[in-house]
């Protein structure tokens, strides 16, 4: 049984809700859910009544729960004890892609405050190119980037002190009018929008320098737009198909022309990475940060 499905099971009791105990947890509702059920699963007896109006502990359910507080009470102690301890960095810097998922933030804000409390973290913003400038500089400890697939062995070239590690592909959304042919598909790939102008909104001159080296050799023809509203007109009268990085939901003038697919992530050039200087994989906290976020050690 994990440590932290007791902790979230604790919640869900303390709330009375799977929606208010994921919001205070950080987590999706789903996976919430999913947790609970495999905790009943693993124990073998039912721990909550689902309702209407939440849900509410079982006599089962009770009796897990106070046993379930004793254990993490005994398991803060041991970290209290055991793993915090004062950090050998009075801070940490961090770089992430302007892209960059929430749950990376998450991830590395309680590791910082469970581990390390009094330690500051602090976040920046930066491509690729000030990152691994930034880390050469030592203005900041690690950093996560957004790099094209194609592009990472040109990169380490450049930047040979750091290494790269993937973490997961980039997702990206296509928008187009309900009654375009690719709004049949639930996922296409790069190749399916040859033929179609595609239309970028918002972007700064390095966000266009990166999309223009993802589409790069699939011959696409493309505009780059002043704002949401104009992209959304032209998909709205089919006059061209919206692709982004991270696009809004469509304006509620057009949320019945517009539909939104994804791009096929086996067709993806894109990843999210982990840039770390290979000469400062001996610090205990970036070594248990990594691990952290790629679930394996970078030695």
């Amino acid at each position: 049984m994990q440590i932290e499905r007791l902790a979230y099971f604790i919640e869900v009791a303390r709330t009375g809700s799977i929606k208010r105990a994921s919001e205070n947890i950080n987590i999706s509702q789903q996976a919430l859910s999913q947790s609970m059920a495999a905790m009943e699963k693993e124990l073998g007896v039912s721990l909550l009544e689902r309702g209407k109006n939440g849900v509410t502990l079982t006599k089962k359910g009770k009796e897990v729960k106070k046993a379930a507080e004793e254990i993490c009470q005994i398991w803060d102690s041991l970290n209290t004890s055991l793993i915090k301890r004062k950090s050998p960095l009075e801070k940490l810097c961090i770089s992430l892609a302007p892209y960059t998922e929430i749950n990376y933030y998450v991830k590395i804000l309680n590791y910082a405050k469970s581990h390390y409390p009094n330690m500051k973290v602090n976040f920046v913003n930066a491509y690729p190119q000030d990152a691994a400038n930034l880390l050469s500089e030592r203005t900041i400890d690690l950093a996560i980037v957004c790099l094209c697939k194609d592009n990472i062995k040109q990169f380490l070239q450049d930047y040979p002190h750091l290494q790269v590690t993937p973490l997961q592909e980039m997702s990206f959304d296509v928008w187009v009018n309900k009654n375009c042919e690719l709004a049949k598909h639930a996922n296409i790939s790069i190749e399916d929008l040859k033929g179609y102008r595609v239309a970028f909104e918002n972007l700064v001159a390095r966000e266009q320098n990166f999309l223009l080296d993802f589409l790069q050799g699939y011959n696409i023809d493309y505009v780059f737009l002043n704002s949401s509203q104009t992209m959304q007109e032209m998909i709205a009268e089919d006059l061209a198909i919206g692709f982004g990085l991270e696009t809004s939901l469509p304006l509620k003038q057009y949320k019945n022309q517009i539909v939104r697919i994804k791009l096929n992530s086996t067709q993806s050039v894109a990843v999210y990475a982990l840039l770390i200087c290979k000469d400062r994989t001996d610090s205990e906290i970036l070594q248990e940060i990594v691990y952290l976020l790629t679930g394996h050690s970078n030695e």
